[in-house]
Parts: structure tokens; sequence; C-alpha cells
């Protein structure tokens, strides 16, 4: 009976706890389509000095369900012959049936977005490898999430 009643209070002193969230952020994902496929384009990211250091970029997948997340990118310096960029696979884009976001952490500017469309993709990928119309340039900010 003892017992009995020390489980009961154990019960009812659980239930009074107050439940937490924890708030994950795009950047604490990966995913199997990163790298997957061959060499599409490249993305150059022009995120302006406003918003202060970059701290996490995340690249998503768009279509009809939404973003998905694919990779997490290394921010920092990694050229491309027209600036700052990273190279896109095949895979991270469904070949060019989805569209392509990338969302950024940022020290002034909280969590931010830009989107090229799936035409864009298309575009960029028709393009001659190397040419100015084989990258896409993400410039366009928004506020993002939390």
């Amino acid at each position: 009976m003892i017992r009995f009643f020390v489980v009961v209070l154990a019960l009812v002193g659980l239930s009074a706890c107050t439940p937490t969230t924890t708030t994950i952020y795009p950047e604490n994902y990966t995913a199997a389509n990163c790298f997957n496929g061959t060499y599409a384009f490249d993305l150059e990211l022009n995120i302006p000095p406003a918003y202060g250091q970059v701290i996490a970029l995340t690249q998503h997948s768009i279509d009809s369900a939404g973003l998905r997340t694919v990779c997490r990118l290394v921010p920092g310096p990694n050229p491309t012959p027209f600036g700052q960029g990273y190279p896109i696979y095949t895979g991270e884009v469904d070949n060019g049936r989805d569209g392509l976001c990338v969302s950024a952490r940022t020290s002034a500017g909280g969590h931010v977005l830009s989107c090229a469309s799936a035409a864009q993709v298309r575009r960029a990928m028709s393009a001659a490898p190397g040419s100015r119309a084989s990258a896409i340039r993400l410039s366009r900010w928004q506020p993002y999430g939390s």
C-alpha cells in the first residue's frame, strides 16, 4: 500500500512539470540528397552586410509540397568565377523540377530566406558551364521562421 502511495505521489509530481519545447533550426538537419547527382550549376549568395555575420546557411529545395532541407552550407569564401558560391548537384534540385532556397542565420538580421524558382534552376542547368547564365545569384532576402 505504501508503494502505491509513493507511485501516486510521483505521478502527481511529474504531472505538475511544465513541458518545454526545443527550437530546431534547419541547419540542425542533414539530408541524404546532399551532393547527389552530377554537377548542375553554381549558387552565389549576396547577403547584405547589414545582416551582420552569417552564422549558418542551409540549402532547401522547394516544390508544391513546400520547403525540404537539402544541405548545410559552410559560410565563408567559396569562390566561383563570379563571387562567393557553392556547387549545386542535380539530385539536390530533383533534376530541375524543384526550386532552390537558402536560409541564413545572421547575427544582426536574424533568420532570412532567399529563393530561386524551378524555372530559374532549369535555365541555369541548361546554360553552358562556366557562363554567367550557369549561376544563380540569391540576393533578395526576407525574414524566415524563428
